[in-house]
């Protein structure tokens, strides 16, 4: 619902750019990246910042509020390095994009493009098809990038943009069990922030958890399984709760969350048109993801089986940050050991490795 006012969260991004000379550092930094500067350019960032749903470009975002250089190098790399492979120019439209998750798409593409490049000779195929090719030993093999954003993507946002306005401020979900929330990106994320916009709310609530916490803060309504909260100083003052810390069944949201995932590509881009081809998950948005893989390999339990669509010839699930240069990856399915994606991919190793349908 779009009321017309300007929305909460953006009022607290323009306070933090104010309140910090975020674009200062924007342009501090993009002095000191060449390759970011290149494909971000200040213009762009600023062309773009009050643009919703999220109100500010995720790249501006990252330039003007971390607190630390590492990952800028590496994003710098990825860039100089995706830059250099033919085709790139079909992928500049994530460049632009006012999603905020779409830095972790763009990055997963660029740690796939950098992994197959030790790998064979690789070229972007952009609109003409799935994102990348590579060409091993005179074999093609078509590969699609997907990371599984979802709700995930708002989350992520929110947590960071909770924590940029308090280091006590948290948004933390029970793993492994639906979200819920009404309305669209920009009214929950209006709503959610709304009454931060007065500090004298914050204060309170952070007076009260040297005492006594979690100070939970109200939650739009509708909302179901997300805790927006204070926290407190220590343990000592830690009051638990049979509401928070709960975990949902592993194996269940595994097999529904990689059948989403594997189902987001099917048919995507003429997959079908390419005889070898590979659609590349990267499930890194989703927390729940990787406590859920942990606690089944934990109990010695292999990961579920899922059919593939007739068009997706092979699928990788990966669980890979932006620490990473290259991409790494889990396991994958298989409509098939003959694959050359199953050896391309280093999935033929040990039986947990890889699984074949």
């Amino acid at each position: 619902m779009n009321t017309g006012r300007e929305p909460a969260h953006l009022q607290l991004i323009e306070r933090i750019f104010a309140e910090r000379k975020a674009w200062d550092q924007v342009e501090r930094r993009l002095a000191l990246y060449p390759s970011i500067r290149a494909h971000f350019p200040l213009d762009l960032l600023r062309r773009m910042h009050g643009r919703l749903p999220f109100g500010v470009h995720y790249m501006a975002w990252r330039l003007g509020v971390w607190r630390t250089e590492e990952q800028f190098g590496l994003i710098d790399r990825l860039l100089s390095h995706s830059a250099a492979i033919p085709g790139w120019e079909g992928e500049i439209s994530l460049l632009s994009s006012s999603d905020f998750g779409t830095f972790w798409s763009l990055m997963w593409q660029m740690q796939v493009a950098r992994f197959l490049a030790d790998k064979g000779e690789v070229r972007w195929l952009g609109g003409k098809g799935p994102d990348l090719c590579v060409v091993v030993s005179g074999v093609e093999t078509a590969v699609e990038c997907y990371c599984y954003r979802k709700k995930f993507e708002v989350l992520d946002f929110a947590h960071d943009l909770a924590r940029q306005l308090d280091d006590d401020l948290r948004l933390d979900h029970n793993l492994a069990m639906p979200i819920a929330f009404e309305g669209d990106k920009r009214d929950f994320l209006d709503r959610l922030f709304r009454p931060l916009l007065d500090p004298r709310r914050l204060e309170e609530a952070k007076s009260k958890a040297r005492e006594r916490w979690p100070v939970d803060l109200p939650l739009p309504p509708g909302t179901k399984n997300l805790f927006f909260y204070v926290e407190g100083p220590g343990d000592s003052e830690f009051m638990p709760s049979l509401e928070r810390g709960r975990v949902g069944e592993p194996e269940t949201y595994l097999k529904v969350a990689l059948t989403e995932a594997i189902s987001a590509k099917a048919g995507a881009n003429r997959l079908r048109h390419h005889h070898n081809n590979v659609v590349a998950i990267n499930m890194l948005p989703s927390p729940d993801f990787f406590i859920s893989a942990d606690s089944q390999r934990h109990l010695g339990i292999t990961e579920p089986a899922i059919a593939l669509p007739i068009d997706t010839h092979l699928a990788t699930i990966s669980y890979c940050g932006i620490d990473n240069e290259r991409a790494t990856f889990r396991f994958g399915c298989a409509n098939g050991l003959s694959h050359p994606g199953i050896m391309l991919f280093g999935l033929d190793g040990p039986p947990d490795a890889h699984r074949s349908l």
